[in-house]
């Protein structure tokens, strides 16, 4: 049976771009936190392919990954960033939070700002009442603070130049009201539905309202 140095030598040692592909897919799947520096390292590799394979194995991994992650934002390229910001975003820790508010507001990089914004709709927070249980540097008052930030940035995208941006902000919206976060976005969906003039964006909003109905 491989050994996790053994697959993350077999990374270092590729030599051809199908090479990597395969010793990352192989990495990728030990799902093991001891991968975490080289699959992040191999998103810097100019390899799409194996960067997409790496970001997914740093997903499954978990809130273990978190840490690294938010460590390689500030030392990476933008198209590394983009990988970061997305496994961050899926993974949903609420440690990443500032980091996702940051790009989702003021990246100069579309795909990464369109990464972080649907990224706050997937904050699990639940991880922080578990936290908040754990006597671990939250509050109550400090959690219902970030719901309101989250909110206050998202309402703040959805006027956005940028039509994807806005409705990457829908998809965020639409992603809380279904996480049974207790967060209510309706209004919020409904204001932006009044003055939304870009048709697929008004499509989506329609989209998340009618399922908002269905489950009330």
């Amino acid at each position: 049976m491989n050994t996790i140095d053994s697959l993350i030598e077999a990374v270092e040692q590729t030599r051809t771009p199908t090479e990597l592909i395969h010793a990352a897919q192989t990495l990728a799947d030990s799902h093991s936190a001891l991968a975490v520096p080289s699959l992040i390292a191999i998103l810097g590799y100019e390899n799409l392919a194996a960067a997409s394979i790496a970001t997914c194995g740093l997903v499954s991994i978990g809130r273990s990954a978190v840490e690294p992650l938010m460590a390689a934002v500030d030392r990476c390229d933008y198209d590394a960033k983009t990988y970061i910001v997305r496994a961050l975003a899926a993974i949903g820790d609420p440690r990443s939070l500032d980091i996702l508010l940051e790009c989702a507001e003021t990246d100069c990089t579309p795909s990464v700002r369109r990464a972080a914004i649907k990224g706050l709709g997937n904050v699990r927070w639940h991880w922080l009442t578990q936290d908040l249980e754990q006597d671990l540097h939250w509050s109550r008052e400090a959690i219902g603070t970030a719901q309101d930030r989250v909110l206050r940035t998202l309402r703040f995208l959805l006027d956005d130049r940028d039509w994807s941006m806005r409705y990457a902000a829908v998809v965020a919206l639409d992603a809380i009201a279904a996480s049974n976060s207790g967060i209510n976005v309706f209004n919020i969906l409904k204001v932006a539905q009044a003055r939304e003039s870009d048709l697929s964006v008004q499509a989506r909003i329609r989209t998340a309202l009618q399922k908002q109905l269905v489950t009330a």
